[in-house]
Parts: structure tokens; C-alpha cells; sequence
């Protein structure tokens, strides 16, 4: 019985697929991402073929590029071309290997690729989008819910209020100086 690979190409025995080191290694760290990724991974190891090639892609080289994407997709943060690091997901990773695929479906992607830095770049945007997002929503949470019990306001509206109460003092002091004076000045 033969098979063929329906992303990378590969063709040959059913044993091929089972017998050989390198498959059985990409298989298991395949297997072992979270979530969408094993589905999208072998889709995106399609993108390392010249289009129309009858070679195949080679285990020991998928093995490699999985290799390679899965120490990306486990490290804890993320980074790139020296910007801000940001805690990683594997959610970010599926989001940029669905934009990469779908960019190459446009026509708009040079294949065979060479490396994951277009998907490394993608992954790092979409993760400073959240970050931005979950770092507005926080101080959002912050400023419009204190702890204290307090009011939040506004500092235009802090300055009305203070105005109020130095005005407030202000009438305090005027009229207790008006009863000292009348008090004192009814003695004499």
C-alpha cells in the first residue's frame, strides 16, 4: 500500500511513514501541541516545497522545521527585532500560521520559504495586540474601580471640587470671623 503526504508531498509505502525515526519524532512533537496547531503545522510544512516539485520533503527536514517552530511556540515569551517582550501563547502561533497560509493562498507569499521569520513576525504582532489590549483593559479596571471605595474622577472634575472647597472654607472662615468680630465688638 502507498501513501502521500497531503502537505509536504511525500510518497511512498505505508512503512515509510511508520517505520522511519525522523517521521515518528515529527509526529510526536506534532501530536503534542496544544489546541489547532497539529492541523495547521502540516499544512505550513507545505510552504517549504517549490510548488509543483515532484521532490519531496525529506523527514530529517520537516523534523527540523518542527523542531525549530515548536522551540518557538514553548518558549515563555516572545520577541522580536528587539521590541518589547511579551508573554507567549500558542494561540499566537496559530493565529500567524493561519495568516501566513492565508497570505500564501492570495499569491502574495515567495514559497518555498526559508525560515519562520514572516511567522515569527506575525506571532509578535498579534501578541503586542493582546498585550496592548490586556494592559488597556487593566488600567481601565484600575482607574474606574478603586479599591478604596473612592470615587475616580477626572481631572478637570478634581479641580471643580477642590475649587468648591477652598470656596466652602473660604464662606467658613468669613463668617467665624464674623462672629469673633461681633462678639469682640459688642464689648467695646
Amino acid at each position: 500500500m502507498k501513501a502521500t503526504c497531503p502537505h509536504c508531498g511525500t510518497y511512498g509505502p505505508v512503512e515509510l511513514f511508520l517505520a522511519d525515526a525522523d517521521a515518528k519524532a515529527a509526529v510526536t512533537i506534532v501530536d503534542a501541541m496544544p489546541g489547532e496547531l497539529p492541523r495547521l503545522i502540516w499544512s505550513y510544512l507545505g510552504l517549504f516545497r517549490k510548488p509543483g516539485s515532484p521532490r519531496a520533503m525529506t523527514w530529517s527536514r520537516a523534523l527540523r522545521i518542527i523542531r525549530q517552530l515548536d522551540g518557538y511556540i514553548r518558549d515563555k515569551t516572545v520577541q522580536w527585532k528587539g521590541g518589547r517582550i511579551i508573554d507567549n501563547r500558542p494561540e499566537y502561533w496559530a493565529e500567524g500560521i493561519k495568516a501566513v497560509m492565508e497570505r500564501d493562498a492570495q499569491g502574495k507569499l515567495k514559497r518555498p520559504m526559508d525560515g519562520h521569520n514572516y511567522l515569527r513576525a506575525i506571532a509578535y504582532e498579534i501578541a503586542e495586540c493582546n498585550f496592548e489590549v490586556a494592559h488597556k483593559k487593566k488600567e481601565d479596571a484600575l482607574r474606574y474601580s478603586p479599591t478604596d471605595g473612592r470615587r475616580v474622577v477626572s481631572a478637570d472634575e478634581q479641580a471643580r471640587i477642590e475649587e468648591q472647597e477652598l470656596e466652602a472654607n473660604r464662606q467658613r472662615a468669613m463668617a467665624h470671623l464674623a462672629k469673633i468680630k461681633e462678639r469682640f465688638g459688642s464689648r467695646s
